[in-house]
């Protein structure tokens, strides 16, 4: 995803269904209020501490096991995973925006 360095007004960024295995290349995007990332195989949320603009989140079924790289999102309302393998809920401190939490695991 490196490619997308230079795109500094972007706003809006899909990209499910990508066969993604990491989120990187992402931290210029300040500007960035949805990340889509859906339908990936991503094991860990990493790379995120820098999108303060982030309002949605969407990691649906990938392959995450643990919420983490998460605090620095305080302006995040919604975040959905559902479909991962997470095992333990922690790290929602500093999330004072979030009115949308979506976790499913059947």
């Amino acid at each position: 995803m490196g490619g997308l360095i230079c795109l500094k007004e972007l706003m809006w960024l899909y990209l499910n269904d990508n066969n993604i295995s990491q989120i990187e290349g992402l931290s210029t995007l300040n500007k960035l209020k949805g990340l889509y990332l859906s339908n990936n195989i991503i094991e860990r949320i990493e790379s995120l501490e820098d999108l303060f603009s982030l309002k949605k989140l969407e990691l649906s079924n990938n392959k995450i096991n643990k919420l983490e790289g998460l605090q620095n999102l305080g302006e995040l309302q919604e975040l959905y995973l559902d479909n991962n393998i997470i095992k333990k809920i922690e790290c929602l401190e500093g999330l004072n925006s979030l009115i949308m939490l979506h976790i499913i695991y059947i």
